[in-house]
């Protein structure tokens, strides 16, 4: 028979994405901060990464606007926990419209 003793105190590293409200653009430099203090920022690919505990929470400040708290223990995927702010953020890129390519059959190609 096997003892488990949960440590309390573990540490869980959450990551993800911060997208604007389109959910195409990402937000960079948005804070990212845990109920225990710590803090990290997203990078220009909205990505980030903090460590916090199981039992704390994290919340999100863009333009000094805070998100509701969102407890770690209730992230299913801690490891993709995307975010969409309810802001617009001009991006340095575009999304181009569908484009079709057509290629010669092979019997055309050999035609020639």
């Amino acid at each position: 028979m096997g003892f488990f003793a949960f440590d309390a105190h573990a540490q869980i590293n959450v990551s993800g994405t911060v997208l604007d409200k389109t959910k195409i653009n990402f937000v960079e430099s948005a804070r990212v901060i845990t109920t225990s203090g710590k803090m990290a920022f997203t990078d220009s690919m909205g990505r980030y990464s903090i460590s916090t505990g199981i039992n704390d929470s994290i919340f999100f400040i863009y333009n000094n606007k805070p998100t509701q708290k969102f407890a770690v223990n209730k992230i299913t995927d801690p490891t993709k926990f995307d975010i969409s702010l309810l802001i617009s953020v001009k991006s340095k890129y575009t999304v181009l419209k569908e484009v079709l390519v057509y290629s010669k059959s092979y019997k055309q190609d050999s035609a020639e």
